[in-house]
């Protein structure tokens, strides 16, 4: 490449590229940071001699191929986190914590297990009907996808003189919108009841 204030010799591309490289990826290894700069400069040269791209800066044209390469280091780097399973005394993963509600036919479910679940399942829903109208709305669909048998969950709003079975999502694109933005609000301050 010629010397003038448009264009970059190689070396002092290779110079630009580590610069803006090891400002943009600290915490990288220096093997990362070498290749990133690497490609860099090669991506300039090519398309500096292939002729079919006018570069009227390489600076900048440098500074953008710089920036996409980090940027597509970063995604590939961020698919590639693998967590592990676990899995519970059966070998099935594990779900995490015991569930809110467990009533599965035939099954041995310890007393007091089921008392704290009932106990537990009174508090949140005492915390949901104090919410306002359309949060509370949301709150219950939300609890009767998440939650298969819904025979307890409906008895103790009954008990509170709410029937939650005509409550369903809403068909409209608009209004399902709408609950599911209440929703967030009602989540932060069931949370904030919680505490």
């Amino acid at each position: 490449m010629e010397q003038s204030t448009q264009a970059l010799s190689l070396e002092d591309a290779y110079k630009y590229a580590l610069s803006l490289v090891r400002n943009r990826m600290l915490q990288e290894s220096r093997e990362d940071v070498l290749d990133l700069v690497q490609i860099a400069v090669s991506e300039l040269w090519s398309r500096h001699t292939s002729g079919k791209v006018e570069i009227a800066c390489s600076i900048a044209y440098l500074t953008s191929i710089v920036h996409s390469r980090c940027i597509d280091l970063l995604r590939r780097r961020k698919r590639c986190i693998v967590l592990p399973l676990s899995l519970d005394t059966d070998g099935e993963i594990y779900q995490g914590g015991t569930p809110l509600l467990s009533h599965e036919e035939g099954s041995y479910q310890d007393p007091v297990l089921a008392f704290e679940q009932k106990e537990f399942l009174e508090e949140v829903i005492a915390d949901i009907v104090k919410l306002p109208g359309r949060q509370r709305y949301a709150m219950i669909c939300v609890l009767k996808d998440e939650i298969d048998d819904t025979f307890p969950l409906v008895d103790v709003f009954k008990g509170h003189g709410i029937d939650i079975e005509p409550i369903h999502w809403p068909q409209e694109r608009c209004e399902l919108h709408r609950l599911h933005a209440l929703l967030t609000v009602a989540r932060k301050t069931l949370r904030s009841l919680r505490k």
